[in-house]
């Protein structure tokens, strides 16, 4: 056993069981059978999945998705007027990478409402990658003084500094 390797390297050591879960193959499948053409995407199941495998999801999209495929994923289940602030949050930095501007005034309202960095990060982040760092800054710039100031500081070095 490589002791040091799992102590002092970052990651799961050599060896390490890799975790594998049949909700996230039934999920990948669908959308597999959706890309494919076999399925529409209001045909799919998706009545018992939880917020977990939505995630799965929206993580999962290719990044050949343009605003056109978006448009057809929020018109078949409702993401940009999700009340469940986990799926909103990534459906929303999702639109930003993919150019999806019709979530602009739902982003917006989340950044001015939420507070909590682990959404915020991502979605700031998103916004200053693409070609939106002046949106990131408007928006910033309203919110930070609502948002922690250990919130603050992460995000100053981000937007601020970006």
């Amino acid at each position: 056993v490589d002791l040091q390797g799992w102590i002092h390297n970052p990651g799961m050591g050599p060896g390490a069981p890799q975790p594998k879960s049949a909700a996230f193959d039934v999920v990948d499948a669908a959308l597999a059978s959706v890309l494919n053409g076999e399925v529409q995407l209001k045909k799919l199941r998706t009545k018992d999945w939880t917020p977990h495998e939505w995630l799965h999801f929206l993580r999962a999209l290719p990044e050949s998705f343009g605003p056109e495929d978006m448009k057809m994923l929020d018109d078949a289940f409702g993401f940009t007027t999700s009340t469940n602030s986990e799926i909103l949050a990534q459906w929303l930095e999702v639109s930003v990478r993919r150019g999806y501007r019709k979530t602009d005034a739902s982003l917006e309202g989340f950044l001015l409402r939420v507070g909590r960095r682990k959404f915020l990060t991502p979605l700031y982040r998103a916004l200053m990658e693409s070609e939106r760092s002046a949106d990131a800054k408007r928006i910033y710039a309203k919110a930070r003084a609502g948002y922690h100031p250990i919130t603050q500081r992460t995000l100053d070095a981000l937007v601020q500094g970006g």
